[in-house]
Parts: C-alpha cells; structure tokens; sequence
C-alpha cells in the first residue's frame, strides 16, 4: 500500500500537470520517469521535449505521445491520435497504477 508520502508526491504531480493544461500545454510523455523530486521535496515533471502549446480552442497538439506503456489507447499505432489534454490524464493514471502495483499491470500495452 502507498504512504501518505507517495500519494501526496502524486498529487503534486497531478497539479503540475493542470498547471500545464491551463495554459494550453499538452505533456505528451508522461511517465513515472518524468516525475521527479525535487530538493525542496516537491514532485516535478521533467522532459518536455514532445510538449506542445495547443492552438485556440483546440486540446491536442500535433506532437507525437511518448513512451508505449503510458500511452492512451486512442494514440497507439500507426493511426494513432496527436497527445490531448485526456491522454495526459491517462498517463497519470498509468503512474498511478505503477506506484500502487510497482509495475504496470496491463502487460506489454503493444498497439
């Protein structure tokens, strides 16, 4: 079961992640290695390299989704979806799941 502590480093990463999406951020590869802790404690995501700033209006970006085991169905394969505002919360979920189980409990997640 997961400490207090582990459930308040999600939280964290949860309002890192709206602070992103109120302004118009999508992640696109979030993952449990993107969350990290900082020096002063706090959760912080990292690795911004397939980010996207959403046009007007819009919730997804152009930008490919990241890493496979993360990935929200909707993006997987060749004809996947751009990354969205829901895709990020999915990869939270995804984080979730691996902070509870210590592993991701959907198997290999290929398209």
């Amino acid at each position: 079961m997961l400490g207090v502590k582990a459930w308040e480093k999600l939280y964290e990463a949860a309002l890192g992640l709206e602070f992103l999406h109120e302004r118009g951020v999508v992640h696109a590869d979030l993952k449990g290695d993107n969350i990290l802790i900082g020096e002063d404690g706090c959760a912080k995501l990292t690795d911004f390299g397939l980010s996207a700033v959403v046009s007007d209006g819009a919730n997804s970006s152009t930008s490919p989704v990241g890493a496979l085991r993360w990935k929200a169905p909707e993006c997987m394969g060749t004809s996947g979806k751009p990354a969205t505002f829901a895709s990020d919360i999915f990869s939270l979920g995804m984080c979730i799941i691996e902070a509870i189980t210590w592993e991701l409990s959907v198997g290999t997640r290929a398209p």
